[in-house]
């Protein structure tokens, strides 16, 4: 195990009227070296993550037969479920999925797997907390993907743009990591890049489990109070023509403690055209991905996540070789 450490970026100027240039560069530098960052001072509500929190772990001591009644299925791909699949190995977690309230258009009946919320009725309040803060992971998130793009590009109206049409698919995901009797023999979440554009993940302050590959060695990632753990995602290597690596990570069992964790995976509509931005390329550095919809990506993961349906789907078929 290496000794360097993932950067920690103080991001309090995104919320005023200060110049964001040295937090553009910073997070700029992030992704070229490591893919990940923390954010420090970001401006979402301390108490909402707490009840978000307290509220997941609620939901996931609740009895197997009441988590079962809103289970994920082939043709949602919202609610719980406990046989996740990474690179066709079950991961030792259990998960709740929850996405924006998006129209019901032809474009999300054309996916065939996205669905509808499923709430439960316990514990009291679930449903209002997460989606209070899915709307706050929302705002940070656009925050954070204007800074990544400004760097690479000149089409920053991307940031908007991404959720025209069937509207906004991101993803928030409850994570559930019991105590594992072997862990030399089961991993939460085995080495895998997140298929979306950029992550945002609350991580559990008293266990340290995730890992990023970097130049061939797995670095810990350790919770920091009062941060989030930012990462890209393998449709930013995309926009950014491969400037950007979506990194490989992976989380860690444990024989001594539970873990809890909150991701936000931030994802265009399903309508809208996945490519290389312009400024990433050039006659000497020519577009090393073709363009291809978001919708037949992020069913391609989904399928091989839920139940191993063929091949799950990597950014490599879209390279050009």
């Amino acid at each position: 195990m290496g000794s360097l450490s993932v950067p920690i970026i103080d991001i309090s100027s995104l919320n005023s009227n200060n110049s964001t240039d040295e937090i553009d560069r910073q997070i700029h530098k992030a992704c070229e070296e490591w893919g990940f960052f923390y954010v420090i001072n970001h401006g979402v509500d301390l108490e909402l993550i707490q009840q978000a929190v307290d509220l997941g772990l609620e939901f996931f001591n609740l009895p197997k037969e009441l988590k079962n009644m809103v289970a994920r299925s082939e043709k949602n791909l919202q609610g719980y479920s406990d046989s996740e699949l990474t690179k066709r190995k079950v991961d030792w977690k259990e998960v709740f999925d929850f996405t924006p309230d998006v129209p019901d258009t032809d474009g999300i009946i054309s996916i065939g797997v996205h669905g509808k919320n499923q709430w439960p009725t316990e514990p009291v309040g679930f449903e209002r907390t997460m989606k209070n803060y899915l709307m706050s992971l929302q705002k940070l998130s656009r925050q954070l993907l204007r800074s990544c793009i400004k760097s690479i590009s000149n089409e920053v109206d991307i940031v908007d743009n991404c959720f025209d049409g069937t509207g906004d698919t991101s993803l928030v995901r409850l994570n559930f990591y019991r105590r594992c009797p072997n862990p030399e023999l089961h991993l939460g979440v085995g080495p895998h890049s997140d298929p979306g554009i950029i992550t945002i993940l609350l991580q559990d302050n008293s266990v340290s489990s995730l890992q990023v590959l970097k130049d061939g060695t797995f670095y810990d990632v350790p919770p920091v109070k009062d941060s989030f753990v930012v990462n890209i995602g393998d449709m930013m290597e995309v926009f950014s023509n491969g400037k950007y690596k979506a990194p490989v990570h992976r989380v860690l069992t444990s024989t001594d403690s539970d873990r809890f964790s909150l991701p936000y995976f931030l994802a265009p509509s399903y309508s809208f055209i996945i490519r290389p931005l312009k400024g990433t390329y050039n006659d000497d550095n020519p577009p090393k991905f073709r363009s291809f919809p978001w919708a037949e990506f992020r069913k391609g993961r989904y399928e091989g996540d839920f139940a191993d349906k063929g091949e799950e789907i990597q950014i490599t078929r879209y390279k050009i070789l």
